[in-house]
């Protein structure tokens, strides 16, 4: 159901107190940052950039909105949702605009589709009805290649060379030289949806000389460390018939989803962008085969190893058990670290996903493709004022959004955690890869192919992926087609 939030009359009567609690304006009349005690702004944005009231008009999925726009903030004992309202504050006050939202049925599995068609049906209507869209991430290309939306690169006030959007987001994103859609600390859930590893510290104190924490923020924790350890967690009366909900675990994959992110974390792309724009498949490549064998050996040649089921079946499983202390290594979504493991009895950690060596870079992985991303639409009249507010919306977000957080999730203020968890924390964050296959596996037809290998110990991996090379190629010749004749179309 269709629903119009308006926010004049709570800007109205807010900004008086924002203004004198927050630092509002001083005597001279210059605006000071809002909620950031004068700390130094993220943005580059002008100091006197004024909109004069106008409307900016945002769709967004009513069943997650208040992730990002909470109407009653003020009143809230959430950290987060005082984070959210305050954020809002800041860029209406900043650029002097109005929240128009609408929100609809978009989030859940079964009104995604519904969702993506209603942007793409009021673009082909030539309806003007939203300045700034969001989508899930999943659903977006169909929404790019219908026209529906501009290239950011074209959007005044954007800067994506900002440490509060994507790392990865001009690399992996970029299509020609283009740019439709744009997701970072604006998107609280792609904070959520990032996937990592959480472990039982007593467990690992018994286990591991050592802080594996330490070991990790150092750069060198590994596949062959997470094996080394897990196996040696495992106790169980039949090595050969593991039992869930007896034995103590190595390590488990609490959602079959999860499974993804040994992709990125091992340095696997599922397209790669040749020099010439086009794009090849890169499950061809030969390491890849060796990869995935490996993973399939981790999860079917040790005992105590669960990798998670596509139907669901082992998610409340194999979170019970690390809830219960019987697991080592499990992996999860900083979300559910704020959520479903709070409760714990006991102490638990974050670490990233392990590297495939020593000698790669980084830590790399995935935020599920649920998580929201950003599009100028191409029938607003003010692409100017809506750029300034996304990149007002990221910048002020990353200043308060992100820290509250953190401190739902590891419950502990960003400020005083150590700066080792502060550090994983952020190369978790910093690690998210956007890998254009995998948020295009909704048109490529190749949804979950390395998950469904690993959990099935699929041996015909190069023969699989070689019965799927010709398609893929096809349909991301095809979809890049579509967008050149949308250059086309702006030219």
């Amino acid at each position: 159901m269709k629903k119009v939030i308006s926010v004049i009359l709570l800007l109205a009567m807010t900004l008086a107190i924002v203004a004198c609690s927050k630092g509002g304006q001083g005597a001279t009349g210059t605006k000071a940052p809002v909620g950031t005690g004068g700390a130094e702004r993220l943005d580059s944005l002008p100091d006197d950039l004024d909109f004069n009231g106008a409307a900016v008009r945002i769709l967004y999925p009513e069943e997650i909105v208040d992730e990002f726009y909470f109407e009653d903030g003020a009143g809230s004992s959430e950290v987060v949702d005082v984070a959210v309202y305050e954020t809002n504050l800041a860029v209406m006050e900043r650029l002097a605009v109005e929240y128009k939202m609408e929100t609809l049925p978009g989030y859940e599995a079964k009104n995604r589709a519904s969702y993506e068609n209603r942007i793409k049906n009021a673009y082909a209507a030539n309806e003007d009805l939203w300045d700034l869209i969001t989508c899930p991430t999943y659903h977006i290309p169909p929404v790019v290649s219908s026209g529906a939306l501009v290239d950011l690169h074209g959007v005044e006030y954007l800067d994506f060379t900002k440490p509060y959007w994507l790392a990865s987001l001009l690399e992996d994103s970029e299509v020609n030289g283009r740019i439709y859609f744009a997701a970072g600390d604006a998107s609280l859930s792609l904070l959520k949806n990032t996937m990592c590893m959480i472990f039982n510290k007593e467990l690992a104190a018994q286990l591991i000389d050592g802080d594996i924490q330490q070991v990790a923020f150092d750069g060198k924790w590994t596949k062959e460390l997470l094996k080394q350890y897990a196996v040696a967690a495992y106790q169980g009366v039949d090595p050969s018939n593991p039992n869930i909900e007896t034995d103590t675990f190595g390590f488990g994959i609490q959602n079959y989803n999860h499974l993804s992110a040994f992709g990125p974390a091992f340095g696997i792309r599922i397209l790669t962008r040749n020099n010439d724009g086009s794009y090849s498949f890169g499950y061809t490549e030969s390491t890849v085969a060796d990869k995935v064998a490996w993973l399939c050996d981790l999860f079917h040649g040790n005992p105590g190893f669960v990798t998670g089921d596509n139907n669901g079946s082992m998610d409340v499983p194999v979170s019970t058990s690390f809830k219960a202390g019987q697991m080592l290594f499990s992996t999860t979504t900083l979300d559910n670290m704020a959520g479903m493991y709070a409760e714990i009895n006991g102490d638990y950690s974050i670490l990233p996903y392990p590297k495939w060596d020593e000698e790669q870079e980084g830590y790399y992985t995935f935020a599920r493709n649920i998580y929201m991303s950003f599009g100028v639409t191409r029938t607003t009249p003010n692409a100017s004022m809506a750029g300034a507010v996304l990149e007002c919306i990221a910048s002020e977000s990353a200043q308060r959004i992100t820290p509250a957080f953190f401190e739902d999730a590891m419950k502990v203020k960003f400020t005083e955690a150590t700066p080792t968890v502060k550090g994983l924390f952020d190369q978790i964050r910093a690690g998210v890869v956007l890998d254009i296959g995998f948020t295009y596996a909704y048109i490529l037809g190749i949804d979950h192919l390395m998950d469904n290998a690993i959990k099935d110990n699929d041996t015909g991996w190069v023969s699989t992926v070689a019965a799927n090379r010709i398609s893929v190629q096809k349909k991301i010749q095809e979809y890049v087609a579509k967008l050149n004749a949308l250059e086309g179309e702006d030219s």
